[in-house]
């Protein structure tokens, strides 16, 4: 049981850094390289800053239709989440139009999981003097 804890400790002390930094990765490859399918749906939102948060690609096989393809960039919106936190989702399915889709929940997880990771990270890596809590060989 000993080795299970310390194997989930060691893993959660790298993994919590990695998902802040590819959080971070994402919100500068969003701003640098934007979605060309997502630049229609985000135009709808003037005046907003786009933060690319996550993506996702689904493929299936249908019968008789063969291969569908779906593309999805997920997005906060800012300074608009901080009147009206929401996550959107923007969905091309093979090379169709791009549609929008807003979650109030997908944000606020979004939110948990960042602040989660944040203590996580300066929990294992930064602690108060005199506690030595990170992975530990």
């Amino acid at each position: 049981m000993r080795r299970v804890l310390r194997a989930l400790r060691t893993l959660l002390a790298f993994a919590m850094p990695a998902y802040l930094v590819l959080l971070m990765t994402l919100a500068v490859q969003g701003a640098i390289s934007p979605w060309p399918p997502a630049r229609a749906v985000l135009a709808r939102h003037p005046g907003q800053v786009p933060v690319m948060v996550g993506m996702a690609t689904h493929a299936r096989q249908l019968p008789g239709r063969g291969l569908e393809s779906t593309k999805s960039r997920y997005y906060v919106l800012l300074p608009e989440a901080l009147r009206e936190p929401r996550l959107l989702r923007i969905t091309q399915v093979d090379s169709a139009t791009a549609t929008e889709s807003a979650s109030r929940a997908g944000f606020w997880a979004l939110l948990a999981a960042v602040a989660a990771c944040a203590v996580g990270t300066w929990w294992f890596w930064l602690p108060p003097r005199g506690l030595a809590r990170g992975p530990r060989p």
